[in-house]
């Protein structure tokens, strides 16, 4: 686990994260990594100009990201029911290590998803293909209400026992899914677009990870 990544989803002030913090949250991360590992399906589908095939991807955003596309990877990870247990016994010890528990199990899932992400890039690039970015629902003007189209086609309550619930999030809740196009050129990763800021974002008013205190890219 990325103790920096975790100290970010802390959004404690700086000079709360201190020595000591980074020491136990790389203490918590590596016994949060084996009492709650992450597991991971997804498929490839062809593209369609609604989205994939089975899957209509409504949006500006996300047409736009995979314009170029020929196949589209759907992706669902998840920590499991583990990471909720983990999460209330470190509550229930003391507040502050239950929000460093929560911190790091999300750290955890993204970093699997980001392994994920560049294990197929590698993939596909030794084939001549190109990745996009990683996009979620939730992102941009994607709506959440997405989530369960991408958890049906995946099968997830089967396969990963993640379901979603009646407010279309993820149950349990350290989980994510995640759409990316395969491209025959090259292209324009969202690292390269951040100066514009979440502000031009259609989904800036809304948006669920402004509200937590974070955005999309990080």
């Amino acid at each position: 686990m990325d103790v920096f990544e975790a100290a970010r989803y802390l959004r404690w002030p700086e000079d709360a994260v201190t020595k000591d913090v980074l020491r136990q949250l790389e203490d918590m991360g590596r016994e949060l990594s084996s009492a709650a590992p992450p597991r991971l399906v997804w498929r490839v589908f062809p593209r369609t100009p609604e989205g994939c095939e089975g899957l209509r991807l409504p949006g500006e955003d996300i047409s736009a990201l995979l314009r170029d596309a020929e196949q589209v990877i759907i992706a669902a990870c998840t920590l499991g029911e583990a990471a909720s247990r983990a999460t209330r016994r470190a509550f229930l010890k003391d507040m502050a290590r239950g929000v460093m528990a929560d911190a790091c199990l999300s750290a955890i899932v993204e970093e699997a998803m980001d392994r994920f992400e560049r294990e197929q890039t590698r993939a596909y690039l030794a084939r001549g293909l190109y990745l996009t970015d990683r996009f979620s629902p939730g992102y941009g003007d994607l709506p959440l209400t997405v989530q369960k189209d991408l958890c049906d086609i995946l099968d997830t309550r089967r396969t990963l026992g993640l379901a979603v619930n009646e407010s279309m999030l993820l149950i349990p809740e350290k989980s994510v899914t995640a759409v990316m196009g395969v491209c025959p050129t090259p292209q324009k990763h969202r690292a390269a677009a951040e100066k514009d800021g979440c502000a031009r974002c259609a989904a800036f008013e809304n948006c669920v990870f402004r509200l937590q205190g974070r955005t999309c890219h990080g």
